[in-house]
């Protein structure tokens, strides 16, 4: 039996067809698709510069993928449903696209938030005071010698946060000649945070006390609390009333910001007086320091010297006077009598200088 040609032009028409449907599959297959993937992203509490269509620097937030060595400045809509605050670190899940036709003048990237995984503010602690009367928002009072408890008001993450945010934290006293303490550096493998500390005044005086955060050489943080510190008791660190018979000791007060320099306080009752004497063991020119220390601390000058008849005055006014002192100064004021004293026991040749101080003789 003979083949019809209609059979033919059947046959012929649908190996035609399905040729072109080849084809065509073959290029649809071959025409490049965008790919699609979630990533981790990372955003830094800091702010970077781009270069916007103008050429002009635009502010934009940092961000790293997982993976990235070094981060990049991008627009802070960069990421579709994700909203940036200033000072905030951020870890997130993000979708991200990238596109196998991108626009013209455009990024072949996008991205999409799925989920915040992360988010915390990246912030400098505050300088606190605890334990003193507040008399104002900013300020604080105390008598010299009080003990002054500073501290670094932060969060959990302080020490984490001041890695990233400077490279060292420096504590002072505006104008004050005992200079400064790193209340925290860090370095190559080392870091250190001192949270609180004891700082003593020795000198009546409104100090303005501060935190400053360096960052490359360079001041990127400022803190400060104001402290009014007076001189309201009898003598310095004392009131007369509170030295009794049972009470007598030595007490080392220490500067944190100049450690080397400790006073070293003794009281005890010497018939039935009271008595105070404040030395610095080992200072250089230790006799000329107190003195200077006098005169500042109470803005006078001795009443008495070698010139006016110290020595008489000063068996006249002190109890219990010892043989082996040599007095060089004495303050009167109403509530004390002090006295400069060099002491010397020829015996074992050992010599110190103090301010001895006694209440007034009614």
């Amino acid at each position: 039996m003979g083949i019809k040609q209609t059979d033919i032009m059947k046959q012929f028409t649908q190996i035609l067809l399905l040729a072109i449907a080849f084809i065509f599959t073959s290029c649809f297959e071959k025409e490049p698709k965008d790919k699609i993937e979630e990533v981790t992203m990372y955003v830094s509490h800091e702010t970077g510069i781009y270069y916007g269509m103008l050429s002009s620097p635009v502010e934009g937030m940092l961000i790293k993928e997982e993976g990235w060595k070094d981060w990049e400045s991008r627009p802070f809509q960069e990421i579709s449903g994700f909203e940036y605050i200033k000072g905030h670190k951020y870890t997130l899940l993000v979708e991200k696209t990238t596109l196998a036709n991108p626009p013209m003048d455009a990024s072949s990237v996008k991205y999409k938030l799925i989920s915040i995984v992360e988010q915390r503010s990246i912030a400098f602690p505050e300088l606190a005071v605890k334990g003193l009367a507040q008399t104002e928002a900013n300020g604080y009072e105390a008598n010299i010698f009080d003990p002054v408890h500073f501290y670094l008001d932060g969060d959990e993450y302080m020490q984490e946060n001041l890695r990233e945010l400077c490279d060292s934290l420096v504590f002072d006293i505006m104008g004050s000649k005992d200079g400064t303490a790193k209340v925290y550096y860090q370095k190559t493998g080392e870091a250190k945070l001192t949270s609180s500390w004891v700082h003593r005044f020795y000198i009546p005086m409104s100090a303005m006390c501060r935190i400053q955060g360096y960052k490359n050489g360079e001041i990127v943080y400022t803190d400060s609390k104001q402290i009014k510190l007076h001189n309201n008791k009898d003598f310095l660190m004392y009131n007369w009333n509170e030295i009794t018979q049972n009470s007598s000791s030595s007490i080392g007060y220490v500067n944190f910001l100049n450690p080397s320099l400790e006073i070293i306080s003794t009281h005890y009752i010497n018939q039935n007086t009271p008595v105070a004497k404040i030395s610095i063991p080992d200072y250089p020119a230790e006799d000329q320091w107190l003195y200077e220390y006098m005169c500042q601390v109470y803005n006078s000058s001795p009443l008495y010297d070698e010139n006016t008849g110290v020595a008489e005055k000063y068996s006249e006014l002190f109890v219990g006077t010892d043989n082996r002192e040599t007095v060089k100064y004495i303050w009167v004021t109403d509530k004390f009598v002090a006295a400069l004293v060099n002491w010397f026991d020829s015996e074992v040749e050992i010599s110190k200088s103090y301010i001895i101080a006694q209440p007034v003789q009614k």
